[in-house]
Formats: structure tokens, C-alpha cells, sequence
């Protein structure tokens, strides 16, 4: 899970750097010489060394895992598509089917989302359910943003579901008053006491003009860089 400042763009942009993966996360393989894509998951990494993605459970499968094959990996996460290729390292079967393949050295990605998100660290005050926690704005567009909430109980943890409302309580640099918007919940991404949720804004309420502003403001700096 990247993250870069960037445009619309459907043209790739090829970026040399880190992935943010997490266990569980969902992805796509496919073998050099083969036109289908095989759905399956990450079990663990070591930065900058290996990835390792759990064996898909296909008829035919261990006659695919030779070392040095060559393979390209897609996962979609947060708005946009990331892919890059790689090749095997290794493959065991035992105590489970494990897939080693080399961290990528470049990777592609395609923004898929409406509006590109600019990067911040805001302080947020999130009510759903009654419950108000505090959190940091990561990134921010004019359709959304992404929030990381930590220390946080299992009980309240179950309060995050997919299209939960939210009320979100801000400070911007472009406002003289604390920002009240809704929003609800688009994705999210747990642990046992973090939380990290997409959030899109609910463009009728009044408040979406201030962000709207704030975007403005920051995109006139980023164009100044």
C-alpha cells in the first residue's frame, strides 16, 4: 500500500520503492505463459528481500513453482491498482503450501479512485455509534480521506462495518472553526487494537466546501514544489 501524491492519470507510473503489506492482504498472481490470474494472499514478507503469498490450491500447481519463473503480482488496495513482476525463490508444500517470491524492485500503479488524495497528518476526533475516538488524517481528497485509529478495544472495534456512518471533528489550516462532516465507512483494515478506514464524505453537507478549500490550498503548494 503505497502512497504517493500524484494526478488522475491512466498511464502507469512506475515508482521505485516500499509496499506497505499487511498479512491477509488479497492479491493476484500470474505465471509467465499463462493468460489466467490466480487469486491469493499474503502470509508474510521481509522488506526488501522476499514476499511470501500462500500456494493457490489449483490441480497442477507444483509444476508451476519452479525457481526462477518469473511472475507478475497485482493487488488493489485503497483506490489504487499496484502491480509489478518478480520471480520464484522457493516453494514448500510442507506444513503449508508457501510461495517464496523476490520483493519487487519497481512497481506499477494505476489510480483508480475519482479524486487523488494528498498526503497530511491531522488530528480527527470520529464518532460512530456514539462512540468518539481519536485518530490521524493520513490523506485527504475532496471525495474522502484515510484515518488510522490505534489503541483501541475489541468491544469498540466491532463498531467498524463497511458503509457506517461517521461524523468526523477537524482542525484545517485554511479554517478558523473546527470542521464537523459526515461520512461513512468505504474500507477498512484491523488489527487487534488498530484500525486504518477509508472514508468518503458526504458532499451535501455543508462543511465539504471547507475541505474542498483546504484541497485547493494544498494543491497550490504542491505546485509550487
Amino acid at each position: 500500500m503505497l502512497c504517493f501524491v500524484g494526478d488522475n492519470s491512466t498511464v502507469p507510473d512506475m515508482n521505485q520503492g516500499k509496499i506497505n503489506l499487511s498479512v491477509g492482504e488479497k492479491l493476484f498472481i500470474q505465471f509467465s505463459g499463462e493468460r489466467n490470474s490466480i487469486k491469493s494472499e499474503v502470509v508474510g514478507f521481509s522488506q526488501e528481500n522476499f514476499i511470501i503469498i500462500r500456494s493457490p490450491a489449483i490441480p497442477g500447481i507444483r509444476s508451476k513453482m519452479m525457481e526462477g519463473r518469473e511472475i507478475v503480482v497485482k493487488l488493489f488496495s485503497d483506490g489504487t491498482v499496484y502491480g509489478f513482476k518478480s520471480d520464484i525463490i522457493n516453494y514448500v508444500f510442507k506444513p503449508d503450501s508457501l510461495l517464496f517470491i523476490n520483493y519487487p524492485a519497481y512497481i506499477e500503479k494505476y489510480e483508480v479512485r475519482e479524486h487523488s488524495r494528498l498526503l497530511c497528518n491531522l488530528p480527527v476526533d470520529v464518532c460512530i455509534k456514539d462512540v468518539k475516538l481519536q485518530g490521524i488524517i493520513s490523506d485527504i481528497s475532496i471525495g474522502g480521506c484515510r484515518i488510522n485509529i490505534y489503541d483501541i478495544t475489541f468491544s469498540v472495534l466491532k463498531n467498524f462495518e463497511i458503509d457506517e456512518k461517521v461524523i468526523l471533528y477537524f482542525y484545517l489550516s485554511t479554517e478558523t472553526d473546527l470542521v464537523e462532516i459526515s461520512g461513512k465507512i468505504k474500507n477498512l483494515t484491523s488489527s487487534m487494537e488498530n484500525v486504518s478506514t477509508g472514508i468518503m464524505f458526504q458532499t451535501d453537507d455543508p462543511s465539504h466546501a471547507k475541505v474542498q478549500r483546504y484541497i485547493e490550498y494544498l494543491n497550490r503548494i504542491y505546485n509550487r514544489q
